[in-house]
């Protein structure tokens, strides 16, 4: 064992070593599996489904480099925009990084996340999720 650190309290010594760096090593594996078809942290309930989005011709080259999820893949591109698929169970945090996008963007599908998102308004001061 490589010795990171001794502290002593009393006639205790306490040594700290690569026991400690495992054990984040295996949470993190834990945080992995868990994200891995979510966006961000929070866990979203359902199964995963194939989001379908819109992005204007502006957003396009942004999206093609900077990927919003592993799962991307472009379906499409022409003149007028991109539109990209991701494989998630749908969370909070997606729906706040759609509703970040404005009128950059457009849910395709599911249908379902496309009526939850279609109570937004960019001129109303607040609004509530359906989902």
């Amino acid at each position: 064992m490589r010795v990171l650190s001794i502290f002593y309290e009393g006639d205790m010594c306490k040594v700290f070593g690569l026991l400690v760096v495992k054990e984040y090593q295996m949470v993190s594996e834990i945080v992995g599996q868990a994200t891995n078809n979510n966006l961000g942290i929070t866990l979203g309930k359902g199964p995963v489904e194939e989001i379908e989005l819109w992005f204007s011709k502006t957003m396009a080259p942004y999206i093609k480099t900077q990927h919003l999820h592993h799962t991307q893949k472009t379906v499409h591109e022409d003149e007028t925009g991109l539109i990209i698929t991701l494989k998630l169970i749908p969370n909070p945090v997606l729906t706040q990084l759609i509703l970040s996008y404005g009128a950059e963007i457009t849910v395709l599908k599911p249908k379902a996340l496309e009526r939850c998102l279609s109570v937004y308004s960019p001129k109303r001061e607040w609004f509530q999720l359906a989902c």
